[in-house]
């Protein structure tokens, strides 16, 4: 039956991503290659994951409201429901906070009661559709931009290599994927209205810059330790050590608010004693009413508010700019896999080192080519690269010099969790339906997709799970890694008589250590410090008396 990924190989499916011919397979190569032009849409990826030194704060103040831009509409809408409160709010101070001034007092007597009620109540209700507008567009703004932030880091994340993840922590990762596109999201829009109220008390103003810096500071360390706990670790102190680390983090942090807060709230306390002690002096000599006294309080006190409001939205700000340059980071990250469409001019020696250990390279000057339908065996000591040919084959990483060519093409089959339509029109999602069911007969791939009761619609599930091996390809080269090293001799022998019935006329790569395995091999590669030194069928190296293949079979036999 044929590949279902086979369709994606076709330059309908996936034009800028690699192109694959429908011939059989002919040869297998590991050879050097010119780096390759890029396709015309496709970017030249190059991963340099590490914390730059940081912008100065105004640029990355800038920066994070520049994610806030789409939205701008919303916030203006927002901040005029804020405008409309407030100005009701002031309104009820100047109808109800002066009721202690004659005059005042024989007006509003003067007013049927009704309406003043019903003044009362258009006020109010006017106040309740404000905070209702203020809150529903905020909070829309602010998910707008959380789910922009998210979509953008995964958009670039996902575009990765397996280098990427070799460098960077999981759980890292996810916390910034998490935790710190909310408290971006949250220092734009939480407190952004605030500044629509907001004025100036120079001592509480300075408290509050004061303050937000020391916050950025913790909020950047106490990201970095939650990040922590989620790397799974491998002993439980490890993991209890990180997770008291976020507690220590967290305490500090809890401290410098609190401190903070509470020395605000005692300094506003004091300025309204004072505030009454003297008005009350000045109402007593008849220099003020006491509604003049009245409305000064308050308004005094509405200010005092805003000013903590602009101090909460400092320290919420200044979070918002500690987790930002985490996430700008990661949003500028590059892999180091290039896409591209084949190589142009061949060469040999592949070499190769895991990016962790880049001064231990795995394979130096490797280059051997395998025939189709030949059934090889990789052999060599531990820790000499053979399952690297593995991980290499399956392009987890690409090599630092020369390329793996499958019939001058690279290989990257793949299903994702949508309907097989839309799987086929990948590469081409404007793909009309009668060139996706051109591109599924191409591949011998229409009659089994007719067959499903969803024909084009049906969902293959993740990574294809829904479908069966062969519905999803048809491989036309198996890597077997050690396949049968943990089996007792009774079970090795039923998969290996199952294994014959598969592997007819498909290329093999076993990377070996059983005599039995290498035994059933047409071929025999054997690998020595990063480069192939033998290579032949069994019969023929295990006649050399001076060879590195007898070597390896006389010491596994002499175990």
């Amino acid at each position: 039956m044929a590949s279902l990924t086979s369709i994606c190989r076709l330059p309908l499916a996936r034009p800028l991503i690699l192109r694959h011919s429908l011939t059989p397979i002919r040869s297998f190569s590991l050879q050097t290659r010119i780096p390759r032009t890029l396709p015309v849409g496709i970017h030249r990826v190059h991963l340099q994951w590490q914390i730059v030194p940081s912008p100065s704060f105004w640029k990355e103040t800038k920066r994070i409201f520049n994610l806030a831009k789409p939205e701008t509409g919303l916030l203006v809408g927002a901040a005029g429901f804020c405008c409309m409160g407030k100005i009701m709010d002031f309104v009820m101070i100047q109808m109800g906070l002066k009721v202690a001034d004659t005059e005042l007092m024989h007006l509003m007597m003067s007013i049927p009661l009704e309406q003043l009620f019903g003044g009362l109540i258009g006020v109010f209700g006017v106040g309740a559709i404000s905070n209702f507008g203020r809150i529903m567009l905020m909070r829309k703004a602010g998910e707008r931009i959380i789910e922009r932030l998210r979509n953008r880091i995964f958009d670039n994340i996902i575009r990765q290599d397996v280098r990427f993840f070799d460098e960077n922590r999981t759980g890292e990762i996810i916390s910034r994927l998490s935790a710190d596109t909310v408290l971006v999201g949250k220092s734009i829009t939480q407190k952004f209205l605030m500044v629509t109220m907001m004025a100036i008390i120079p001592p509480i103003a300075v408290a509050a810059i004061y303050y937000g810096r020391i916050v950025r500071k913790l909020s950047e360390q106490t990201q970095k330790a939650t990040s922590d706990t989620t790397q799974e670790p491998r002993e439980s102190k490890m993991y209890a050590k990180e997770t008291h680390e976020v507690y220590k983090l967290s305490m500090k942090e809890a401290f410098a608010t609190g401190t903070f807060y509470s020395s605000a709230g005692f300094a506003g306390n004091f300025v309204a004693m004072a505030i009454l002690y003297y008005g009350g002096s000045l109402v007593a000599d008849s220099v003020i009413t006491p509604g003049e006294l009245t409305s000064f309080f308050l308004y005094s006190t509405y200010v005092g508010f805003s000013m903590l409001g602009l101090s909460s939205f400092y320290g919420e700000l200044m979070k918002g700019v500690g987790a930002s340059s985490r996430l700008f980071t990661l949003l500028e990250s590059r892999g180091t896999v290039q896409l591209s469409q084949g190589g142009k001019k061949l060469e040999n020696n592949i070499a190769f080192a895991y990016p962790t250990r880049p001064d231990a390279p795995i394979f130096k000057d490797l280059s051997f080519t395998i025939s189709p339908g030949t059934n090889v065996a990789v052999v060599g000591k531990s820790g000499s690269g053979k399952s690297s040919i593995a991980q290499l084959l399956l392009r987890f990483y690409d090599p630092d010099q020369g390329a793996i060519f499958i019939d001058g093409h690279d290989l990257q089959p793949s299903l994702f969790a949508t309907t097989i339509r839309e799987n086929i029109a990948y590469g081409r999602p404007d793909a009309t339906d009668q060139e996706i069911e051109a591109a599924a007969d191409q591949a011998n791939a229409l009659g089994f997709i007719q067959n499903f009761p969803g024909g084009f619609e049906t969902y293959t599930g993740e990574k294809g799970v829904a479908m069966s091996g062969g519905q999803k390809q048809q491989p036309s080269i198996l890597i077997l890694d050690e396949a049968t090293s943990a089996l007792d001799a009774s079970s090795e022998y039923l998969v290996q008589d199952a294994m014959s019935h598969i592997v007819q006329g498909r290329t093999v790569i076993t990377i070996a250590h059983r005599l039995s395995t290498i035994q059933q091999a047409d071929v025999v590669v054997v690998i020595e410090d990063g480069r192939v030194v033998e290579v032949g069928p069994y019969d023929e190296l295990v006649e050399k008396a001076d060879g590195k293949f007898r070597k390896l079979i006389e010491a596994q036999l002499s175990d």
